[in-house]
């Protein structure tokens, strides 16, 4: 790529990317100054259209510095279509300045718009093994994953939920994995039943999400679990899939020592209209030593009508 010197400030190019020109923004990708490139890459993503698209292609494929690669792929993901996912997958072996980052983001932001995994084939393949790369990378790539939906990363998603201490990125990954559907639950069954803390929380969390009811055994199985966030979001998901083969187990649990539980349980049981928990829920409205659990049973006394 030739380069040439001409003095452009940055109030020049915000006049420029008010203007809408992204022609004039496009010649300055060609400037001498990498600040100006970079800059000018950042702008275009603002500006949009089919020929800024294709500059930012031409820049993140050719130019010498990763800080303006990294710029070109991050506005490829606000505006491009279909036709950057080839360069910007080729863009995942680019480690420098982290353009590897700045392209599974953007891969990601286009494929929540396309809503295609077929489109995403060869950018998945090179993608899952970057889930072994440093956490700021890791994150992007959890959430890139996510939203192109491809069921076969589903289990590397979860293997790293699984053994992760990072709450961000077990976060991510549950969000990852309810997008991807009902793929994920068999993984989300494994995590829910061997994690701790944590994963756990999320798997039950993330299984009620996508509500598929292959996962009432492990749910109704987390309801023992030893712990207590555990139990409340097993009888929260429960509640919300209306799993009314649980409705023996969330009654038994209506006992558990921890009054989050008991309102959980108490919700989930109005929320599937449980007509045997009428006389439980009316004890508990009455005698339970917890305010909260009391304004909960008698709530879902109401729903039960």
């Amino acid at each position: 790529m030739p380069f040439f010197q001409k003095n452009y400030s940055s109030d020049k190019i915000s006049e420029l990317e008010n203007q809408g020109d992204a022609r004039e923004l496009s010649k300055v990708l060609r400037h001498k100054d990498p600040d100006m490139r970079l800059k000018a890459a950042a702008a275009l993503g603002r500006v949009g259209g089919a020929a800024a698209v294709a500059v930012l292609i031409e820049t993140l494929e050719s130019d010498p510095m990763g800080s303006v690669r990294f710029f070109a792929a991050d506005s490829l993901g606000k505006i491009a279509g279909k036709e950057a996912i080839p360069p910007l997958t080729r863009a995942l072996d680019n480690h420098k300045e982290n353009v590897h980052q700045a392209a599974a983001q953007a891969l990601g932001e286009i494929a929540d718009r396309l809503r295609n995994p077929i489109l995403f084939d060869a950018a998945t393949q090179k993608l899952v093994p970057l889930l072994r790369a440093d956490h700021e990378v890791r994150e992007a790539v959890i959430t890139a994953l996510g939203k192109i939906r491809d069921p076969r990363a589903a289990q590397a998603i979860a293997n790293l939920m699984a053994k992760t201490f990072s709450k961000q990125e077990i976060r991510l990954a549950a969000e990852a994995l309810i997008r991807i559907g009902r793929p994920a639950v068999s993984p989300l069954r494994q995590i829910l039943a061997q994690a701790e803390d944590l994963s756990a929380i999320a798997a039950a969390l993330a299984l009620g999400r996508i509500g598929d009811p292959g996962a009432v055994p492990s749910l109704i199985q987390a309801l023992h679990h030893r712990h207590d966030e555990v139990r409340r979001q097993a009888a929260m998901a429960l509640g919300k899939m209306k799993a009314l083969a649980a409705v023996p187990h969330l009654l038994a649990v209506l006992e558990d020592n921890d009054a989050p539980v008991r309102v959980a349980v108490a919700n989930a049981l109005g929320e599937m209209h449980a007509r045997e928990a009428v006389e439980t829920l009316q004890s508990l409205a009455t005698y339970d030593f917890q305010a909260s659990v009391r304004v909960a049973a008698e709530a879902a006394l109401n729903k039960i009508g």
